[in-house]
């Protein structure tokens, strides 16, 4: 029941944003999706979501073409920024016609998520703020009888408050329905606590994907003199997957290298246990496991 990308391309003019890219959603995960402005997160959301058409590549779910099939794309849904048909419509007249058009929309939760962001159901949505637009699209994803629902950039324009907010409708919204949601965000911190996997996507490809709770096994960051440092990490069969100099000291991000890399080879993929960060050190070197934004930020600007 997954749904599959395989070396996905798709081109603007004379720019790649997409390059061959393969990755795999498996049912009933919450997925982070991340990477720098132009990684391509958003162009791969809209060929999944059947706005955009690749130049090649497949996207199969349940191991038959999604856009071919009326019947699989009905299990898909794409929250982005482009609702334009609905500028001049009220939020209830929205929430109505999504429930006219599927008996099995969860009105009770739009409703309340309505009332829990502070919107009001008369306002006309084109009126709405960018803020306010955001949480009108998301909210409608949310309430989808979907079983892959991807959510592109959904804290666009929210305030700090209703950020929290919007992580606890997704969360909310997973328990009432169990699947998979795919949700493409800089803002990794605000979601790192509800995520199982995380995706990593650099110049339109893949460069690393696992498990969110296996950080502490996949990378770490070692603090202290650069030749200590690298002669550590070669020694234990560690690649030096970025460095940051302090002075006389370097922050090296590392991982194990792995045997089968992503596309784009720069996995940190440690395939041991975290000992290699608590023990055996040599003096005058920390260890600490990065957390989710500092590892995406450091993997991928080591690639610019």
């Amino acid at each position: 029941m997954s749904l599959s990308v395989t070396a996905l391309t798709k081109q603007y003019g004379g720019s790649t944003a997409l390059n061959r890219l393969s990755v795999t959603f498996e049912p009933n995960v919450i997925y982070g999706l991340f990477g720098r402005n132009g990684a391509g997160k958003s162009t791969l959301l809209g060929c999944i979501g059947n706005r955009l058409i690749p130049d090649t590549g497949r996207i199969v779910l349940d191991g038959e073409p999604l856009a071919e099939c009326e019947r699989l794309m009905a299990r898909v849904y794409l929250a982005n920024e482009r609702l334009p048909w609905w500028d001049g419509v009220t939020l209830s007249a929205m929430l109505a016609d999504c429930a006219h058009m599927d008996g099995r929309f969860d009105l009770g939760l739009a409703r309340e998520l309505v009332a829990r962001f502070g919107l009001s159901p008369d306002a006309v949505y084109g009126r709405l703020s960018l803020g306010q637009r955001t949480m009108a699209r998301m909210l409608i994803g949310l309430c989808m009888p979907v079983d892959y629902l991807f959510l592109d950039e959904p804290t666009t324009g929210l305030d700090p408050v209703n950020r929290r907010l919007m992580v606890e409708a997704v969360l909310e919204a997973y328990r009432r329905r169990s699947r998979t949601i795919v949700i493409a965000t800089h803002e990794i911190a605000e979601f790192a606590d509800i995520l199982e996997r995380a995706v990593i996507i650099d110049q339109g490809r893949r460069i690393d994907s696992f498990e969110v709770q296996d950080l502490c096994s996949h990378a770490a960051l070692l603090v202290g003199p650069s030749d200590v440092v690298r002669a550590y990490a070669a020694g234990r069969g560690l690649r030096v997957l970025d460095v940051e100099h302090r002075g006389d000291s370097v922050s090296a991000l590392v991982g194990m290298v792995s045997a089968s890399e992503p596309e784009g080879g720069a996995s940190a993929s440690v395939a041991a246990s975290s000992g290699f960060i608590t023990g055996g050190l040599p003096d005058g070197v920390r260890a600490r496991t990065p957390d989710l934004q500092t590892y995406m930020t450091r993997l991928v600007q080591r690639r610019h």
